[in-house]
């Protein structure tokens, strides 16, 4: 239940990037590029932020760097077994995303999703990249 949470966050702003991306206006200081759209998006995003996915974890930022997203997740608990949570949380986000029909936009701008858990004393716990080339 805890990862599938975290994927609807991820699939959230997919479908927010693919909203902005269409409505997108031309007579913004920045050009109409997928760095500048994901910037737009992540500023988004970060308002609310933190923002809880559920009971155990927290959205605290979404980073960009050029056409890099960075999802940093806070965990309220310890985690065991890190290469276990790792795989699981990996595998879930990723299968729902890719049945996620956004998921094109980024694989066709070359986007990187990546994720970074940190434990509630914000120890790195797991980092991993959603590959959505296999999807």
């Amino acid at each position: 239940m805890l990862i599938m949470k975290k994927a609807c966050i991820a699939r959230n702003a997919l479908i927010t990037l693919a909203l902005y991306s269409s409505f997108s206006s031309a007579d913004t200081e920045l050009p109409n590029t997928i760095e500048s759209e994901l910037k737009q998006v992540v500023e988004e995003i970060n308002r609310s932020n933190p923002k809880d996915v559920d009971e155990n974890t927290t959205l605290m930022l979404v980073e960009q760097d050029g056409a890099k997203l960075t999802y940093i997740m806070q965990l309220n608990g310890k985690v065991e077994n890190r290469e276990l949570f790792k795989e699981r949380a990996k595998q879930v986000i990723t299968s729902n995303l890719c049945k996620n029909e956004s998921h094109t936009y980024f694989s066709e701008n070359n986007v990187t999703i990546e994720y970074k858990y940190l434990d509630f004393e914000g120890v790195p716990v797991a980092r991993f990249k959603i590959d959505l080339a296999t999807c």
